[in-house]
């Protein structure tokens, strides 16, 4: 999930593709080995190095400083930003965040993705999430480009298809 920080969801939505992409093309190539090694190789050292950058991140992260006591009323459930959503949200923008809901699941998430308290509607016993919620922040690429990758990796789509349709004519 660390890959938010830096590319929004949009760059985990284009990992997970590209290794669908990759296995079903190792696949339809049966394994063989000299054929698939390269881009095999070059997409598993990605996905790695990915996987890697993120556990460090959260690794290193800090957990001094201030904090700040929450006590949430609930609100109706949001229909656009779902309570699994806050975790990629908190991570895109390097920022804590407290979700809470009515009639569904309330959480607090502080900026590298941890789940800092949570409560859940339609279990048995008291609603009532009480957080200590960190109120730093951390600096993150996704606030400062936004959805680039998303809008090049599209781009590219189209630029792609018109030499495609280029060559045809």
């Amino acid at each position: 999930m660390q890959i938010a920080a830096l590319v929004g969801i949009w760059g985990i939505t284009f990992a997970i593709t590209w290794f669908a992409s990759t296995t079903e093309w190792v696949w339809s190539r049966n394994f063989e080995w000299n054929t698939v090694r390269t881009p095999l190789l070059a997409c598993g050292c990605v996905l790695g190095g990915l996987v890697l950058a993120g556990a460090l991140r959260v690794a290193l992260a800090g957990t001094e400083g201030a904090s700040l006591r929450v006590a949430t009323l609930n609100r109706p459930v949001d229909l656009f930003v779902p309570g699994e959503m806050a975790a990629f949200r908190a991570i895109e923008n390097g920022v804590p965040m407290v979700r809470p809901a009515a009639s569904g699941v309330s959480s607090a998430v502080d900026p590298w993705g941890r789940m800092v308290a949570f409560s859940d509607y339609f279990a048995g016993g008291d609603r009532t999430m009480t957080a200590q919620v960190p109120i730093t922040h951390t600096w993150t690429l996704y606030p400062r480009v936004g959805d680039l990758f998303a809008w090049s990796c599209g781009v590219a789509v189209v630029v792609a298809v018109a030499i495609a349709l280029m060559g045809r004519v």
